[in-house]
Order: structure tokens, then C-alpha cells, then sequence
């Protein structure tokens, strides 16, 4: 079947030539302390995350395209392909990947409502040039920014419906039996959607300006999921190394979240940073007026 790099409109997408210099990860003061402790960064299971909608809005796109294509079909060949892709189209279980976010913002309110405790909030920076390199030798890894255009989700949709019927086409004219075809239709549906979901989101969240590194799970391959606590449920997640830049921290800056003792929890900061070994990174509070305490 077809590999992801022999998907170039898509790839181009998952991996875009620019990228921030700097992007940030809004977290707590014991994520803050793990990231600067291991030099990794979280990555959780996408069927996990917080917002499950953010995977139903990859999944209605691409059944409202498949039916579409169904009132146009030409052959029975062409209707039991997409009548296969429609009935596995929300398949979760084969959503194998990894997520890890970050924003080029590196002091929002939102943010730091969302993603932080209500004091005690950091936004970490990380080079972007290192997120880069970290999954550049990976294939099925990415650095993707997130796309809150609806015409452009609609164009990373169709690249994908297309390459699922490119390869099926191929597949079909080598002399693969049918039943074969669309079993193999379906497997690569659920090996692509799983990339293309999670940079597809709300416009309501494009002040975010979101960035996500995506891991399949595979990529981890004889690394076993670790697990934390999340607020109904254990949740898996891996600890994805983070590329240093020539032998210097990849972490190139911290933003501490609104606190009530902005010196205080400044000082903290570099101590910490002092005693993890990262050196020469500048700190800052954060200079939005909002209080939570």
C-alpha cells in the first residue's frame, strides 16, 4: 500500500516549509519541572485529549465528502469503496498517535486559563528549529501547524480521499481482488486520518495559532506508554526527546503565567533552570493584568 511520503500534497501540509523561530507550551509547575528535569516533552494519545471534538470535525468532513462522491458514482466498484470508507470513517480505535502542543503566543489569557493551574502557569519555549530536527529522520512523524481555514481543512480532506483512491486504483489494476481493495482502503483511511485530524480545528480557537508535533505510535517502536491521571481516566502518553541545537538547551526562554509573587516565582525559575543545567535562558512574568486568586 501507499507510504505517507508518496503523498506529497499531503505532506507538504503535515510538514510546512516555514516554521515560528520560537513556540511555546503552556503547562504546570511540575510540567515545567519535568521537561527542564528528562529534556522531553508529553506526548498523549490523541483519543485522549481533552476536546474529543476536535477529531469529530476531521471525521464529518471527510463522510460529507465520501457521500458526496456516492451521488456521483460511475461503477459498483466505485460505490462499494466508498461505502467501506464510510462505514469505518469513525473507526477510533485505529488512532494511533501522539500529540504534543505548543503556540507560537507566548502570553495569552486563554491560554493560561485552559492549559494552567489558575496560579502556577508556564509557557516554556522551545526553538522551532529543534522541534524541527527532532522528527526530521522520522516519516511518520511531524511538526504541523494547525489549520483553522474551512477552505483549507476542505483541501487537506480531498488530499487525502484522493490518495485513499489513488492507491485503491492501483491496487485494483495490479489484479488485487476487490474485497482485498477496499480492506486495504479502509486500513490506510485509518492510518491517515489520524495525522490530518488533529490540525484540523475550530476557527473559534485560531488566536491560539496552535502548532503540534505528531507521533504515530509506531515510531515508538519497543518503548512501552507511560501514564499519568487525567480527570476521568488514566491517559497513555510517551516522552518525546526534544533535539538540543549543538549541544545547547533546546529551551530557549520560560513565561511565567499571572501569580500573585511574580519576583518570587522569577527567582524560582532560574534556580531551577541553574539546577537542571540550562543556562543562559532568559525568564519573564507575564504582563497580562489578570488575577485568579
Amino acid at each position: 500500500m501507499i507510504a505517507i511520503t508518496e503523498i506529497p500534497s499531503l505532506m507538504k501540509r503535515l510538514r510546512p516549509f516555514r516554521r515560528p523561530s520560537m513556540l511555546y507550551h503552556y503547562t504546570s509547575g511540575i510540567g515545567l519541572i519535568g521537561v527542564l528535569t528528562s529534556r522531553c516533552i508529553w506526548a498523549t494519545s490523541i483519543r485522549f485529549l481533552n476536546d474529543s471534538r476536535e477529531y469529530d470535525l476531521a471525521v464529518d468532513m471527510i463522510r460529507t465528502s465520501i457521500q458526496a462522491r456516492l451521488q456521483k458514482v460511475r461503477s459498483r466498484y466505485e460505490e462499494a469503496l466508498y461505502r467501506v470508507l464510510e462505514q469505518n470513517v469513525d473507526r477510533r480505535d485505529t488512532a494511533d498517535v501522539y500529540v504534543s502542543s505548543f503556540s507560537k503566543n507566548p502570553d495569552q489569557l486563554s491560554q493560561w486559563r485552559a492549559y494552567c493551574p489558575p496560579t502556577g502557569g508556564y509557557a516554556i519555549g522551545f526553538s522551532g528549529k529543534s522541534l524541527a530536527t527532532t522528527v526530521i529522520s522520522y516519516e511518520d512523524r511531524f511538526l504541523a501547524k494547525c489549520i483553522y481555514d474551512q477552505s483549507a481543512q476542505q483541501e487537506v480532506i480531498e488530499d487525502l480521499i484522493c490518495a485513499i483512491e489513488a492507491a485503491a486504483e492501483k491496487s485494483r489494476r495490479s489484479g488485487l481482488a476487490p474485497d482485498r481493495v477496499y480492506r486495504e482502503s479502509y486500513k490506510l483511511l485509518g492510518r491517515l486520518l489520524p495525522l490530518a485530524a488533529p490540525i484540523l480545528k475550530d476557527p473559534s480557537f485560531r488566536e491560539e495559532e496552535e502548532w503540534r508535533l505528531l507521533c504515530l505510535g509506531s515510531s515508538f517502536a519497543d518503548i512501552l506508554p507511560r501514564f499519568r491521571m487525567g480527570h476521568s481516566t488514566l491517559v497513555p502518553y510517551f516522552e518525546h526527546s526534544i533535539a538540543a541545537e549543538k549541544g545547547a538547551s533546546p529551551i530557549t526562554g520560560v513565561v511565567i503565567g499571572p501569580t500573585p509573587h511574580p519576583e518570587l516565582a522569577s527567582e524560582a525559575v532560574q534556580a531551577l533552570m541553574s539546577s537542571r543545567g540550562v543556562q543562559s535562558v532568559a525568564s519573564r512574568t507575564s504582563i497580562i493584568p489578570y488575577r485568579a486568586w
